[in-house]
């Protein structure tokens, strides 16, 4: 087993897992709904073997992000309260996953009002400079974390929730730049101009991601593309 940090972003993971499950019909004996959790625990052993990690974290959210909705009220408002705080089927994966958790005595770590990227975000800048990390989750925003082996690297892994037809990806520095034409650390820009449906953050009209990069390449960064693009004007 090598030296190497495995972050969770537990919500990414169960609602995904809980999502791809719905349909099992897996229950237990009391007629409890087990298709998410056996789900999600699948999906967390499977990486903490395939990482051979020496060292695992977990994050959860717990709402949106006090700080974004102070800026935007509209910050992903057009998603329900954080599924965390609901009943429902969810909400008990959610609870029996913390509960496994405690038993195998991996920390898990939460704040109100604080989302779990930005958790992540933290302990990434905390310790990258000490260990090599991979964030498991499939949540684009994190890709920005990742970095070159300079001296360890942090890579993004999208795990696959099927046993099937696996499709997880892995992002390193090099599969960032191939995908998005952009070093991890730029990847805010393109987001800033196309806008960002899953968080309701509107961008600019007519702007998907090739015309976005597009932009950036012609003025060379977002502060540039701001001050002289027409398209930013208004």
């Amino acid at each position: 087993m090598g030296n190497l940090l495995a972050i969770y972003d537990l919500n990414n993971i169960v609602i995904r897992a809980h999502a791809g499950m719905m349909k099992s019909g897996l229950s237990s004996s009391k007629g409890v709904p087990t298709g998410g959790i056996f789900g999600a625990i699948r999906t967390f052993n499977t990486y903490i073997q395939k990482l051979e990690a020496s060292h695992v974290i977990c994050f959860w959210d717990r709402g949106r992000s006090t700080f974004r909705t102070a800026l935007r009220e509209e910050y992903k408002g057009d998603r329900p309260k954080s599924a965390y705080l609901e009943p429902g089927e969810l909400q008990l994966t959610f609870q029996l996953f913390e509960e496994y958790l405690n038993l195998l005595d991996v920390g898990s770590y939460s704040e109100f009002g604080v989302e779990a990227d930005d958790l992540i975000a933290g302990c990434v800048w905390s310790l990258q400079d000490q260990t090599p990390i991979s964030i498991l989750s499939a949540d684009h925003d994190l890709r920005q974390l990742v970095r070159q082996p300079d001296p360890y690297p942090v890579t993004v892994v999208k795990p696959s929730m099927s046993s099937t037809k696996p499709n997880e990806q892995t992002y390193t520095y090099q599969t960032v730049i191939d995908e998005y034409k952009l070093p991890p650390h730029r990847l805010a820009e393109i987001w800033a101009v196309e806008g960002d449906q899953s968080d309701n953050i509107k961008g600019l009209r007519g702007y998907g991601p090739a015309k976005s990069r597009k932009l950036l390449e012609e003025f060379g960064t977002l502060d540039n593309a701001i001050a002289n693009s027409p398209a930013m004007k208004g």
